[in-house]
């Protein structure tokens, strides 16, 4: 009991240094920034006389507009003005910055217009002498105003909940070494629980994942609408303008203020009748919006503010993620800190705080297969009924919403005879294997053959699956052709590359995919250790190569899926393949590359302390460079 307590005492003693030295940071960069305004400090109006304007008519015939302000060589931390705007647009803002040695260098800024917004804040924080602003007027004009400089001491609470947590996360991994080496799983969820409610707060305050307003819609409409009933004008704000903002936002910089200018938007919006929502039916891949739409069901009975409950959808598939990856942690014996590196991935991280079923995809099969390496991993040991329930109920949880993954529960096939009660039970279960991955196929294999859609895709142009089944079938080999090459232009990249690393959607590529990779690689190669009961730590040459196939298998059925619905008719170059649909057989593929032939004699508590370390260092340099800094302050 004592030592109980003195662990709790601990935790606690951490949570309060962590929040006191992430306050800190917070308060010290507010006060850097209000020092060195010097004289200048606060918010104040930029003089007319320092604002000139030029309109230049291009030879599209556009209008160009051209904002000069002069500003006498000072200190400025944000850089206001007012617009209005009936549509999403960028403009462009040059600022002469002098850097550290008092040299006057050009800095280009990409700023948005919202619709219905009315304040841009740019975070420039630097000696300025010129600020340009460059826009073309769309069909409804744009005017701009009120320019202004803020200088003053402001607490930014986003940067306080950054550093709390990974310095959190850090002293964790160094204090609770020999614990967490004795409880993967509660470490790997921790890791991944505080990382993912991180990102999740810090993350804009609109769709930022793949597709991320269809499944939005999606689980809006399962949990909270019913047939024919209005959405708001704030729930049209965030699915129906998804494209624009992100075309707008992607490359350009946020501020803490237009965060909070959005979130009171919204929240206006909440109380406007939007559009009818009379389109939704529910199908197979509901299963993975269960838990989103479960979050905005109780956000709207709470009757919680728009973004509130928002987040709270999304909250759903952070604790989805984390709680069914660290139990995959707990129960695969060999290959424990690969997953947890795996689980710690950006892309992983950024998944599970969006809107999307591919996080039920990759948590689900992930845990199938951790449970189908436990079973060929121990010996002596018979197949419990316990886990065959959780295996296929996993399998079938994770296929339902993408059943190209069905070949995935043929790993099944490779237990030995020793894991079953009787040949009878043997053959009723590998029976099971073989009619459950039909079954899975079949729910969309079936209907694609019987009823081939005349129109595919239409994101992907002048598609038609009945036209492109033909082609296929008439020319099997040149389309053989085709699939081999698409495949192996791709394979590198995702499977261990930008693609799939670091890829954070509409936010952009992160640029530590050699980092990350390294340490990937390098914990396949190092991570020797295996639960105590276990004696062969890698696969068999049989094991390997089957496993390879069954990977192999869904790998085509992905890239045909997406050439019969997304790729126009008859191009050699199939589109819609994206590196994460390899996610949820990534563990899988790293596990067949494991090898004995490499010693690590290293504890295994000051082993998984410094690759759990090294690997959220490597998620939060990523989260400061791609959310923190251009998103937050």
């Amino acid at each position: 009991m004592v030592n109980y307590r003195q662990k709790w005492k601990r935790l606690v003693l951490m949570i309060l240094i962590s929040i006191i030295a992430g306050t800190g940071i917070t308060i010290g960069v507010s006060g850097i920034h209000y020092y060195r305004a010097a004289e200048n400090r606060g918010k104040y109006k930029i003089d007319s006389e320092q604002i000139s304007e030029k309109k230049i008519i291009t030879e599209k015939k556009e209008v160009k507009k051209t904002v000069v302000i002069k500003i006498p060589r000072q200190y400025v931390n944000k850089f206001t003005f007012e617009y209005t705007s009936a549509d999403f647009s960028n403009l462009q803002i040059k600022v002469n910055k002098l850097n550290i040695y008092g040299v006057t260098e050009n800095l280009e800024i990409q700023d948005k217009f919202m619709e219905g917004a009315t304040r841009s804040v740019v975070n420039i924080n630097g000696k300025v002498s010129k600020i340009k602003i460059s826009y073309i007027d769309q069909e409804e004009p744009v005017e701009i105003h009120n320019y202004s400089i803020d200088n003053s001491f402001k607490i930014n609470p986003l940067i306080g909940i950054f550093w709390t947590s990974i310095i959190f996360l850090l002293i964790f991994l160094i204090i609770f070494r020999k614990e967490n080496a004795k409880h993967e799983g509660i470490a790997a969820f921790i890791c991944i629980f505080v990382s993912s409610m991180c990102m999740l707060v810090i993350m804009p305050a609109y769709i930022t994942g793949w597709d991320e307003q269809i499944h939005y819609v999606n689980a809006y409409e399962l949990g909270v609408t019913k047939k024919s009933e209005h959405a708001t004008r704030a729930q049209d704000y965030m699915y129906n303008n998804a494209a624009k903002i992100n075309e707008v936002s992607s490359q350009a910089n946020d501020s803490i203020e237009e965060r909070l200018d959005m979130i009171r938007l919204m929240n206006v919006r909440q109380n406007e009748q939007g559009s009818v929502i009379d389109n939704f039916t529910i199908h197979l891949s509901s299963v993975g919006y269960v838990l989103q739409a479960l979050g905005l069901k109780i956000g709207n009975i709470l009757h919680l503010s728009p973004y509130i409950y928002w987040m709270l959808g999304k909250l759903m598939n952070v604790l989805l993620y984390a709680i069914i990856m660290s139990l995959a942690v707990y129960i695969v014996p060999v290959g424990k800190r690969l997953l947890m590196v795996i689980a710690m991935l950006p892309i992983m991280i950024f998944q599970s705080t969006t809107y999307t079923y591919d996080v039920t995809v990759i948590a689900f099969l992930t845990l199938a297969s951790a449970v189908l390496v436990r079973e060929i991993f121990s010996e002596n040991q018979v197949f419990e009924y316990k886990w065959r329930i959780v295996f296929f109920a996993s399998v079938l949880l994770g296929c339902l919403p993408k059943a190209v993954y069905a070949p995935l529960i043929l790993g099944g096939l490779l237990l030995r005879e020793d894991k079953f009660y009787s040949k009878k039970d043997k053959w009723i279960f590998k029976g099971s294997i073989i009619v459950g991955g039909l079954l899975l196929m079949s729910t969309f294999v079936l209907p694609t053959l019987i009823k081939p859609s005349v129109t595919g895709d239409a994101r992907g142009g002048n598609t038609s699956t009945a036209s492109q089944i033909e082609y296929v079938l008439g020319q099997p080999f040149a389309y053989a052709v085709v699939l081999i090459k698409n495949v192996s232009n791709t394979f590198f990249d995702y499977i261990m590359g930008n693609s799939i690393l670091c890829n954070w959607a509409y936010l952009g590529i992160g640029n530590m995919t050699y980092c990350v990779s390294a340490l990937l690689v390098g914990t396949t190669l190092t991570d020797t250790y295996a639960d105590s009961k276990i004696k062969r730590k890698v696969y068999s040459l049989r094991v390997q190569i089957a496993m390879l196939m069954q990977y192999g298998m869904v790998i085509v059925l992905i890239w045909t899926a997406l050439y019969l619905s997304f790729t126009e008719v008859g191009k050699t170059v199939i589109s819609g393949v994206q590196a994460r649909y390899y996610l949820p057989f990534l563990f899988g593929v790293y596990m067949c590359f494991r090898t004995d032939k490499i010693v690590n004699n290293m504890k295994k508590d000051v082993y998984q302390m410094i690759i759990m370390t090294i690997s959220v260092i490597l998620l939060f340099l990523q989260m400061f460079n791609m959310i923190l800094i251009p998103k937050c302050l």
